[in-house]
């Protein structure tokens, strides 16, 4: 049924994990050309023993997309329940646990789906275990990440997601559960401006405490998180980061660049020798020697590009990234060597300047600073963006960068230029630079741009410009012996063909390569060596500079320093396209050393090598050299005491990359510690700041909705956002401070206004819904009744209970419904549409609204056991949800779900021509179960445990026993090896009543069965006990072997008293002397309240028949009937627990006798004994 989303029925799916370094490379293509597909994410666990985990991933993407991963057995060729399809995207999504190892391959069983709301839903389960509970006291991160994000999104479309689980098992062995739809339909009321209007999502979740029986739910903690992780951005004030070069420009790194076969190379690079250290060395220092060599498989590449994230915080800005004397060196007497700027990127309010030092001499003596400026104001979209109050919130509104996150991209190419014949008749080739800048991908322009020259031919908008060492008004210039001359043929090689947005060539930062032996050693002026045997410049040149972020300490100038903020600052080898700079700066990544699709750092060839960067393909290639993300996790605090890394606004003392890392199986890399970056303390220095997150850089979420309550999982939006689909990430822990997990959906904003007269939403928005005028709405009906006076618990009832069905429509979530393993529930989920009601008003039963207006339903994951009935084709529309769960599902289930409308707008053309609008759906809501164990039935705690009785009386014992589940029953019972007294009878059981509950037992399960006796003439002195059993069903055989009637017992002990009788109706004293074989005269003389005896007494009067007579030592049974007179059948009847006449009976004992005067004994034992001391009695004459 279209709009119907059902669940998964089969098991789940388990996945092997890969090793890191081992993984294979799983290229799944299909989405490159289209929008993101992902709607919803959520990660969650549980330990199953010792560091084993079990994760559970849960995603949603588009359903209908054209990607044969995404294909199904449905009629529409997509995928529905019982399919496996899998994950894909622009990036694959994949699944690393933390430990270095990663899943690359994701395919996740179906277990719900929506037609009209054209989403599938499914999850991987994995199993993994890691070595220790924790990560070193910290948590381990796993991570579940890809792209792209919904295109429809107005916050974050198309970005890549992140979402980020914290597995610690020492602080916890389960993590809670979100139960969510994909996408969660808001209704917005633009003419209510109070903040309590604004729209809101309560996120359901739950997380069931192990080892409890019965298990528990703990309290959440709920928090905002970002759409991925992007960590944090470094503040600079005044202080600076210094990586000494040195080792970069180490001869075995220099020749690692570009021989890939080289000893010297590392086993992480020997595959991939482009992103060595070396290659980044001979890029500063446009160490670009054109053919390959006989030692260099492949020259070095003529390109690389500097990109990051700069916030200047004054019009001056400053240097964000330079080389020159490190920290800590404060001379330097070979400026060539320790101090020159190789590179020099300066930011401020208006222009982006770059360009490096160059010496003007061999000696290396003096030295300028050749730099170009690039205009902010040449870019007419950027301004445009830097001036949007609402791209750029809250900053200043004009098109300056003052106070704004930026990103900005800097490409230098090296070029060679025009060869010449000194006067020294050494062939000297002169070096140049060009440079293109980027801000936040638009391509700025220099203040004097190259051009095309009269007569000239030049491609694709491409310029010329000419190898001067100055400006050369209207023509270009050669660059010989220290003369610019005049190329007035212009075709003698004096010019160069540029590309658009590509600066004129500046001299340097070499000054020439000449063809000598050797560089004189006092010769740092940068001029290069070129030996045929020698693919690099053996020299000095740069060899003792250091890569300083946020500071210029070069050989042309005074020092200076940077103030503001940076963040995610990547080189490239290779010159990066404007397409490559739009599809990833704004999102952060993270590289890894396997070959999995995505991975920045290596560019594969056709052997599964990595590909050199190299001048036949440096424009179309790029491989990632370093990545600096300034999060504190990759830092070192100044003072990790007292103030951590992890606290905003704490000093740094060092940071380490992001790339290079040492892969885990491997030895330890002595070049990855190369890249770490010193702090100079001995300045400001440099501390964790907030990165910016109103949707500038990676994400926007910051600003736009909070977390109302952390103890609640409610989402509000922050001020009024305009109607469409925004992007929502939350994580949740069992408790504040301990590991929490994330959720990741998206929150539809309707633009609607609530109908007080209706009692429905209408939708304002004709051109998204031309003919659909209302929201639909959404309830339950289950026979339920209240277990707590605050209405925040009921219990499902049966249905004879007489309950109003309607009930359960007030208590969905957060309010709990109880329901117990074994028992099968059921809840109506009812649909409706005001717009068809309106026509059944309006007694047009077949008009064409009731008969065009349809409602579904759209149901999020659910227990594999439920079933939901099929949904007619009307409005409104009903839907039966079944479920027996099973003592497996004990805990909280939440089940989630919302209504979607269908009208069709008919032609009276056919059908072929008729319309169908989009469809609006209601506000989820959500069913919290609440699963206990089958309880065992109860007996009421007043049935009494011992019964006296007396001979003539009716004695009855009411045998109440209830359950705690009011969809069980219980019967009762004897228990199979007990008896009644002789002459007892058990009543039919009974109900007690047709209530739900009261302070001692429960009504809608309580039933009551009495045991009557009358004890009979010969039952004085009967002891005895019956027990009785309270057995329930032991619910629904649906659930296996766990289906066991459970039982409680309760005992009771009968006593009845010797020489009493409680008389009968019109009895008298002579008919009672004769029951029992006494005269009357004595029968009256045990009886002294009855001062007649010929009066008729009242019913069940009790009167004595005989005597208490207490056993002596060694006293029969004949012995005392023959003392008293009596005969032993006498005795015996008047005692029900004497055996036989010749008993010996036991000291104390009891006995009921009438003693007969005329034929007793007239002498007793004790005739004639005088008393004289205690020895006087029996005991003494015995020896007892």
């Amino acid at each position: 049924i279209g709009g119907v989303m059902a669940r998964i029925l089969g098991a789940l799916l388990c996945v092997a994990v890969l090793e890191l370094s081992l993984t294979p490379a799983y290229a799944l293509f299909g989405l490159e050309g289209s929008g993101g597909t992902f709607r919803y994410g959520h990660v969650h666990y549980r330990a199953l023993d010792e560091n084993l985990v079990e994760f559970t991933i849960e995603a949603a993407y588009t359903r209908k997309v054209d990607t044969s991963y995404f294909y199904g057995t449905a009629l529409d060729g997509f995928a529905q329940l019982g399919d496996k399809i899998t994950m894909t995207g622009r990036e694959t999504p994949q699944f690393d646990f933390g430990d270095n190892k990663l899943l690359t391959k994701l395919t996740m069983d179906v277990m719900s789906y929506s037609v009209r709301e054209n989403f599938v839903m499914g999850r991987v389960v994995v199993q993994h275990r890691y070595d220790t509970p924790n990560n070193a006291g910290n948590p381990w991160l796993a991570k579940f990440t890809g792209c792209c994000r919904s295109s429809e999104l107005l916050n974050n479309g198309d970005q890549p997601w992140e979402l980020i689980a914290q597995v610690d098992l020492s602080k916890a062995s389960a993590s809670p559960r979100v139960s969510v739809l994909p996408v969660v339909s808001v209704p917005m009321e633009p003419d209510l401006q109070s903040s309590q209007r604004l729209p809101k999502v309560t996120i359901p979740a739950t997380i069931t405490v192990g080892g409890e029986d019965p298990p528990r739910t703990a309290a959440l903690h709920w928090t905002k998180d970002n759409p991925f992780d992007v960590g944090n951005a470094a503040s600079f004030q005044n202080g600076f980061t210094s990586l000494s070069l040195a080792p970069f420009f180490d001869k075995d790194a220099i020749k690692c660049c570009t021989n890939r076969a080289a000893a010297e190379c590392a086993q992480w690079v020997k595959d991939n020798p482009s992103v060595s250290p070396g290659c980044f060395a001979r890029l500063l220092t446009t160490d670009y020697q054109g053919p390959a060599t006989a030692q260099d498989a492949a020259t070095g590449s003529p390109a690389f590009t500097v990109e990051g994230w700069v916030q200047i915080q004054n019009p001056q800005g400053g240097v964000v990234m330079s080389t020159g004397k490190a920290a800590g060196r404060h001379t330097c007497t070979n400026k060539g060597s320790c101090q020159v700027a190789l590179i020099y990127i300066e930011v401020n309010a208006t222009h982006v300047t770059v360009g490096h030092e160059h010496a003007l001499d061999d000696a290396g003596m003096e030295w300028e600073l050749n730099t170009v400026a690039f205009a902010v104001s040449s870019n007419a979209q950027l301004v445009a963006q830097l001036s949007d109050d609402g791209f750029y919130l809250n900053s200043n509104k004009d098109s300056t960068l003052v106070g704004k996150f930026v990103h900005v991209t800097v490409i230098r190419k090296s070029l060679v230029g025009p060869s010449h014949l000194e006067k020294t008749d050494n062939e000297r080739e002169f070096w140049f630079s060009t440079y293109k800048v980027y801000i936040n991908g638009f391509m700025l322009e220099v203040a004097k741009f190259p051009f095309c020259a009269s007569g000239a031919v030049c491609s694709n908008g491409a310029r010329y410009g000419g190898f001067a060492s100055k400006d050369i008004v209207a023509t270009q210039g050669c660059y010989v012996q220290n003369t610019a001359v005049l190329d007035m043929k212009r075709d003698n090689g004096c010019k160069v063909e540029l590309t658009i947005g590509e600066s004129n060539p500046v001299p340097g930062p070499r000054r020439a390569k000449v063809r000598i032996a050797v560089v004189p050693a006092d010769d740092l002026s940068g001029r290069c060596s070129l030996l045929p045997a020698q693919g690099f410049c053996n020299d000095n040149f740069g060899n003792e500079t250091a890569l300083l972020f946020g500071a210029y300490r070069g050989a042309a100038g005074d020092e200076s320093y940077f103030s503001g903020l940076l963040d995610e600052w990547r080189i490239w080898n290779g010159e990066r396209s404007r397409s490559d700079i739009l599809n990833a700066y704004r999102r952060p990544i993270y590289p890894g050393m396997s070959d999995n699709y995505g991975d920045p750092t290596i560019v594969i060839d056709a052997n599964g090598h990595g590909k050199l960067i190299e001048p036949s393909n440096y424009q179309t290639m790029t491989a990632l050299i370093a990545l600096y993300s300034f999060d504190w996790s990759k830092s070192t605090a100044t003072d990790p005491d007292s103030c951590p890394a992890s606290v905003v606004g704490c000093m740094y003392s060092k940071i380490i990359p992001t790339f290079p890392v040492k892969p885990a199986a491997m030895a330890d890399i002595t070049w990855v510690t190369y890249w770490t970056a010193h702090v100079d303390v001995t300045r400001k220095g440099v501390k964790h700041e907030l990165t910016d997150s109103s949707g500038v850089m990676f994400f926007k979420g910051g600003s736009l909705y909070q977390v109302l309550d952390p103890s609640k999982g409610v989402v509000t939006f922050q001020s009024r956002p305009a109607p469409g689909k925004y992007q929502v990430t939350v994580q949740v822990a069992a408790k504040q401070g301990h590991p929490s997990v994330p959720v990741d959906f998206i929150v539809d904003i309707v633009d609607s206004i609530y109908d007080n007269e209706q009692l429905a939403y209408t939708l304002n928005d004709k051109t998204k819904f031309p003919f659909n005028d209302y929201i639909p709405s959404l309830s339950f009906k289950a026979p339920v009744a209240a277990l707590s006076d605050d209405m925040s618990m009921v219990e499902f009832v049966n249905r004879a209970a007489g309950l109003d069905l309607d009930l359960y429509d007030s208590y969905s979530y957060p309010k709990k419904a109880r329901a117990f393993a074994g028992f099968g529930v059921e809840v109506t989920i009812v649909g409706l549409d005001y717009q068809g009601v309106q026509a059944r008003n309006l007694l047009v039963e077949n008009g064409p609204d009731h008969a065009n207006s349809k409602v579904g339903f759209s149901i999020g994951p659910a227990p594999d056991s439920a079933r939901f009935t099929s949904v007619k084709d009307t409005n409104p529309s009903e839907m039966v949800m079944s479920w027996t769960p099973c003592a497996s599902e004990l805990g909280a289930t939440i089940v989630c779900m919302d209504a979607v409308d269908y009208h069709i707008l008919r032609s009276a053309n056919g059908p072929s021509e008729d319309k169908v609008d989009n469809p609006a759906s209601s506000n989820m809501r959500c069913l919290n179960f609440k699963v206990e164990k089958d309880p065992v039935p109860q007996f009421d705690m007043g049935i009494p445990e011992t019964l006296i009785l007396i001979i003539g009386r009716e004695g009855k014992i009411e045998l109440r026993a209830w359950d705690d589940n009011c969809l069980d029953s219980v019967q009762i019972d004897l228990i199979s090896n007990s008896s009644l007294p002789p002459g007892a009878v058990l009543d039919a059981q009974a109900p007690m009543g047709t209530g739900f509950v009261n302070t001692n037992r429960r009504l809608c399960t309580s039933v009551m069965r009495t045991m009557r006796w009358t004890p009979s003439m010969k039952m004085g002195g009967f002891k005895g006990s019956t027990c009785f059993s309270a057995r329930d069903t032991g619910g629904s055989h649906s659930c296996g072997a766990e289906a066991v009637a459970h039982t409680s017992q309760h005992c009771v002990k009968f006593e009845v008293q010797r020489c009493k009788y409680a008389l009968q109706m019109d009895q008298q004293l002579q008919e009672i002397s004769a029951l029992f074989g006494v005269d009357w005269m004595r029968l009256w003389s045990l009886n002294m309240d009855i001062t007649h005896p010929d009066y008729v007494v009242y019913n069940q009067q009790v009167v004595m028949v005989g005597h208490l007579y207490k056993v002596a030592p060694n006293e029969r049974m004949d012995r005392i009937a023959h003392r008293l007179g009596m005969s032993v059948q006498q005795l015996r009847d008047l005692n029900y627990d004497v055996a036989a006449s010749d008993a010996l009976l036991q000291p104390g004992q009891e006995l009921c006798v009438v003693p007969n005067s005329c034929t007793g004994l007239k002498d007793t034992f004790y005739s004639g004994m005088v008393y004289k001391d205690d020895k006087f009695y029996a005991a003494s004459k015995t020896g007892q």
